[in-house]
């Protein structure tokens, strides 16, 4: 998810899409980003790394999309890519799944040959921290870009963001199980791996608490004002 903002934040910096920039939701962003991984959740149906993280099959899906709404598509549509690029960086995705159904992943099979299980877990780790990093970084440049839009994200796309982030969260972990390693002088790696990961994922969820605290705040104001007046 950070990884889809940052790519977005230097697109827009570039001028590709900047007059649209302030209109970016970036809760929608994230749903966008994380969508390829719902395979998780749809487990017997569509395997995961198949068509879910394929290039060819995104462009098809967001075209009608392009064709109703045009360039303000394009921050989404570089989301949902991005997730697939960080599968590159970390894993071994079919990117071109449907043109080209062979898995695409060389840092991996550099990892898997060079890394044990251990250390490659912690290696995406702190992959995942230092992009959560830039993210708050970027983010407190560019005070105006606000993670929720009140009008829409708070209602709708908020929920889904969470309802999907814990539902992808709890499927993969069934799936995949939790990694225990065997031999004692790994522990301390596994330990550092599942303590980064968790700093990773409150630090990302801070801004959105955050604003969720003032939107409520603003949403009770009105009502306290309306008990005041009354006689």
């Amino acid at each position: 998810m950070a990884l889809a903002y940052l790519i977005n934040r230097t697109a827009s910096a570039a001028g590709r899409y900047r007059s649209k920039s302030g209109q970016i939701s970036i809760v929608l962003l994230f749903i966008a980003a994380i969508v390829p991984d719902a395979d998780f959740i749809f487990y017997g149906l569509i395997g995961h790394h198949t068509v879910t993280h394929s290039i060819i099959f995104w462009s098809v899906a967001y075209l009608p999309l392009f064709l109703r709404w045009r360039m303000k598509i394009l921050p989404y549509y570089l989301a949902t890519l991005s997730h697939i690029l960080g599968d590159l960086l970390l894993g071994k995705p079919p990117a071109f799944y449907g043109l080209w159904d062979q898995p695409v992943g060389p840092a991996y099979d550099y990892a898997v040959a060079n890394l044990s299980q251990a250390e490659f877990m912690l290696a995406r780790s702190l992959l995942d921290f230092s992009a959560v990093v830039l993210f708050l970084i970027v983010r407190k440049r560019d005070p105006e870009s606000c993670v929720i839009r009140w009008d829409r994200d708070a209602f709708v796309a908020l929920p889904v963001l969470v309802f999907l982030v814990i539902s992808i969260s709890i499927a993969s972990h069934m799936q995949g199980g939790v990694f225990l390693p065997a031999a004692p002088q790994e522990w301390p790696i596994f330990a550092a791996t599942y303590s980064i990961l968790a700093m990773s994922h409150a630090l990302i969820f801070l801004p959105i608490l955050k604003e969720v605290r003032v939107f409520l705040r603003r949403t009770a104001e009105p009502l306290s004002t309306q008990d005041q007046s009354r006689p």
